[in-house]
């Protein structure tokens, strides 16, 4: 396999390495240091990538925008209308930093993989292996989508406030990443999650009929007709092409089109669904507020992703938004497991991680830039 002997594989292995020596309890004391060499690493690693997906676009982005200071000297220039407020805010502290494009997809990578880092060290019975699940399936595509991964990482921050009861800090990442992106209206779903506190049967209920529409599917473009005269003009118009693109197959997106029911990452989610509701009750006792939000979140990601299976951007998107809690959640199951079965778990969570990594590395390593 080409991704064996690349930089990927050698960090895979490391956060492997990490992981293991940080869950016996005489290595618990090395986590805080694990966590800090973990963080460099993937933020030179996703910092210092010569292409990526989206690069370009947002280094275009990022030379068009002006410091916080340009306007006062040169005056204000027409800003990119479909990029969300926030992110080109973010981007304008950057500017007023430094120019340089290199320097600017580096302080980006910290800004989202320190929240991430931040969160596992806090909700995780195990950070490293949280930081390790994060590498091998969501750090890939999140980092090629820059403010996909900024919401996504302000998600678990999120959920950090919400456990620690921080009010205005809570509120303050409930609105930040709506400036950013508009999948981050879905946050709010943390909220619901914890008020509601349903049982096992009901999610399960609700994960039942969630199927039931995704096969017969439809229901998007019912909601699409009735909302849409109600939505702003840019995002309808949005919506609009979408659509049309999803019925007539005449442009090539991978965003068109309707999702597939059976595909691998739905297959893992719905096991790891499964295994929860199976040992829902202990996991509820030993984690509280914790499990009930993350796996709330875990189990509306694939709901969303069935309820809106006929457009894919829907389904796609904001399915592996919500489903990064996945990287604590399948530290809190494991757990719960007695030690002497705890190894063979670990086995098949790191050969899981391994394909995973083939599979989104293998056929598309990047070169690297060897200066700044």
């Amino acid at each position: 396999m080409a991704v064996i002997g690349s930089l990927y594989f050698i960090v895979f292995i490391k956060l492997i390495m990490l992981s293991v020596i940080t869950m016996d309890q005489r290595g618990k004391k090395y986590t805080g240091l694990s966590l800090f060499i973990s963080f460099v690493s993937l933020v030179l690693l996703a910092g210092l990538r010569e292409a990526s997906p989206d690069q370009q676009t947002y280094a275009l982005i990022f030379q068009n925008t002006q410091s916080l200071f340009s306007p006062l000297v040169y005056g204000a220039k027409e800003q990119f209308s479909n990029v969300e407020v926030g992110f080109l805010a973010l981007l304008s502290v950057i500017k007023t930093v430094t120019a340089n494009e290199t320097l600017m997809f580096i302080m980006l990578a910290g800004v989202t993989i320190g929240p991430i880092v931040y969160a596992s060290k806090r909700l995780s019975p195990y950070p490293l292996l949280s930081i390790l699940i994060y590498f091998s399936w969501f750090y890939y595509f999140n980092l090629g989508a820059l403010r996909h991964a900024l919401i996504s990482s302000l998600l678990l921050l999120t959920i950090v406030f919400v456990v620690d009861n921080k009010f205005f800090k809570t509120w303050a990442s409930y609105i930040t990443p709506v400036l950013i992106h508009k999948v981050g209206l879905f946050i709010g779903i943390v909220y619901l999650v914890k008020k509601l506190k349903l049982e096992a049967r009901t999610y399960f209920a609700i994960l039942l009929i969630s199927l039931g529409v995704a096969i017969f599917g439809g229901i998007f473009f019912l909601l699409f007709e009735f909302f849409s005269d109600y939505l702003p003009e840019a995002w309808n118009e949005k919506l609009y092409l979408y659509v049309t693109f999803s019925e007539s197959g005449a442009f090539d997106t991978n965003f068109a089109g309707s999702e597939r029911i059976l595909k691998g990452s739905t297959i893992k989610q719905l096991f790891v669904v499964l295994v929860c509701l199976r040992y829902f009750s202990a996991l509820r006792l030993k984690f509280r507020n914790k499990f009930d939000i993350i796996f709330g979140l875990y189990i509306s990601s694939i709901i969303v992703g069935l309820i809106f299976i006929d457009f894919k951007i829907v389904s796609d998107r904001v399915s592996n938004y919500l489903a990064i809690s996945e990287i604590i959640l399948l530290p809190m199951v494991l757990s719960i497991v007695v030690m002497r079965d705890r190894i063979l778990i670990l086995f098949a969570i790191f050969s899981l991680m391994f394909l995973q990594l083939s599979m989104l590395y293998g056929n598309q390593l990047y070169l690297y830039k060897t200066a700044l």
